[in-house]
């Protein structure tokens, strides 16, 4: 069985961010040594797309295999890492062997195993497809932002703080409105692409929490 070592990962549950998307909070593993295979790109599209399963008889070879800490004997029972050669995708399985978490990889670590995969016997693996991911490819930054700019404006709703509205209303669209409704219409319509203009209201947002604390 083929290893590779000292990498560090990101198994997010419901997502599966490139590395440049990961986050200070994110619940990374530094991984010690881990199972390697090469496989058909199939696979890789595949585990990208849907919630999968592989066959029970992978799952033998990758037990316990995965190791964290040698020193405390911390382990993840069933983990590994697949490359088609061009792209590398680490999971973690349950012990029936569906498919829980995907971890995309840093680019060196990438670019190390592109360049070790071709020393790598085929590995044929036998899988079941599951059901099908939800993928969205908007970058978690702009969900943030839209996420903290619609809370926000319901804030002020229900605060009836109409002053700050019409100040980023005006921030905004760089027009003045006094109609409440036609304001909160306005900017919860301009909320579905996000765009330079959003980064500066997500910024005043935050630097008038600041001001009050």
């Amino acid at each position: 069985m083929n290893f590779y070592y000292d990498v560090l990962l990101n198994f997010c549950e419901d997502n599966i961010y490139d590395f440049y998307e990961w986050e200070s909070n994110d619940p990374f593993d530094n991984v010690k040594k881990i199972p390697i295979f090469k496989v058909d790109n199939e696979l890789i599209k595949d585990l990208l797309e849907y919630h999968l399963q592989v066959d029970s008889e992978f799952l033998k070879q990758i037990k316990n295999k995965t190791i964290l800490d040698r020193a405390l004997n911390k382990t993840i029972a069933y983990a590994c890492i697949l490359t088609d050669s061009k792209n590398s995708l680490a999971i973690e399985l349950d012990s029936k062997g569906k498919v829980l978490c995907v971890s995309k990889l840093l680019i060196e670590d990438e670019n190390n195993i592109n360049e070790i995969s071709y020393t790598l016997k085929h590995t044929n693996i036998k899988y079941e497809l599951l059901s099908k991911r939800s993928i969205n490819n908007e970058l978690r930054q702009l969900k943030r932002i839209r996420k903290l700019i619609s809370l926000e404006l319901k804030t002020i709703v229900k605060e009836k703080n109409y002053t700050k509205l019409k100040y980023l209303y005006f921030e905004w669209f760089d027009i003045t409105n006094n109609s409440i409704d036609k304001m909160l219409e306005d900017m919860n319509n301009d909320l579905i692409i996000i765009s330079d203009k959003h980064f500066k209201i997500y910024e005043i947002i935050k630097e008038s929490y600041k001001e009050t604390n």
